[in-house]
C-alpha cells in the first residue's frame, strides 16, 4: 500500500503559487527526504500531507485517507517535527522525550509508557542511526 500518494497537487497563498503540479508516491516502509531552498514549498507540502492545508487542485492521500477530509485518521500514520526555535533551552527536554511523544499520542490520557514503548522508541532511533543521541538535550541538536 502507498503511504503517501500525491497527484497533480497545486497550492497558493493568495496570488502566490507555492506548489504547482506536484506528483509523487511514497511506499510503505520507504524513507524520503524533502529538500529544497527556502520558499520552495517544503513546509507547505508537509502541511498538505498533515491535512493542515487543503490543495487548491489535485489530491493527496495518506494510506488511502484524504488528510484534508479525515485529518485525525491520516495523522495517526505521520510523525512530523518542524524545525523551530520555540522550545526554550531552559526546558530539560531530551531526544528520547521527543521520540517518545510519538508513542504517547496513541495512548489515553493517564496511560504510562511501558518498557515495550521505550524499546520501540530506541529501535526507531537505531533504524536511522541516531540511537547515540538518546540522552542528548534537544536544544543542543543542530537544525540542519
Amino acid at each position: 500500500m502507498r503511504a503517501v500518494d500525491a497527484e497533480k497537487v497545486y497550492f497558493s497563498y493568495g496570488a502566490e503559487e507555492a506548489l504547482r503540479n506536484v506528483s509523487f508516491t511514497v511506499d510503505s516502509g520507504e524513507f524520503v527526504a524533502v529538500m529544497g531552498p527556502n520558499g520552495s514549498g517544503k513546509s507547505t507540502l508537509m502541511k498538505l500531507i498533515l491535512g493542515l492545508l487543503k490543495p487548491s487542485k489535485g489530491k493527496i492521500s495518506v494510506f488511502g485517507v484524504s488528510p484534508s477530509a479525515q485529518r485525525e485518521k491520516a495523522q495517526q500514520y505521520i510523525g512530523y517535527m518542524p524545525q523551530r526555535e520555540g522550545i526554550s533551552k531552559k526546558i530539560p527536554i531530551e531526544v528520547k522525550d521527543i521520540v517518545l511523544m510519538g508513542l504517547t499520542a496513541k495512548k489515553r490520557r493517564l496511560d504510562f509508557l511501558s518498557r515495550e514503548d521505550i524499546k520501540i522508541a530506541k529501535e526507531a532511533l537505531e533504524s536511522v542511526g541516531m540511537l547515540h543521541l538518546w540522552n542528548k538535550k534537544f536544544s543542543e541538536l543542530s537544525g540542519g
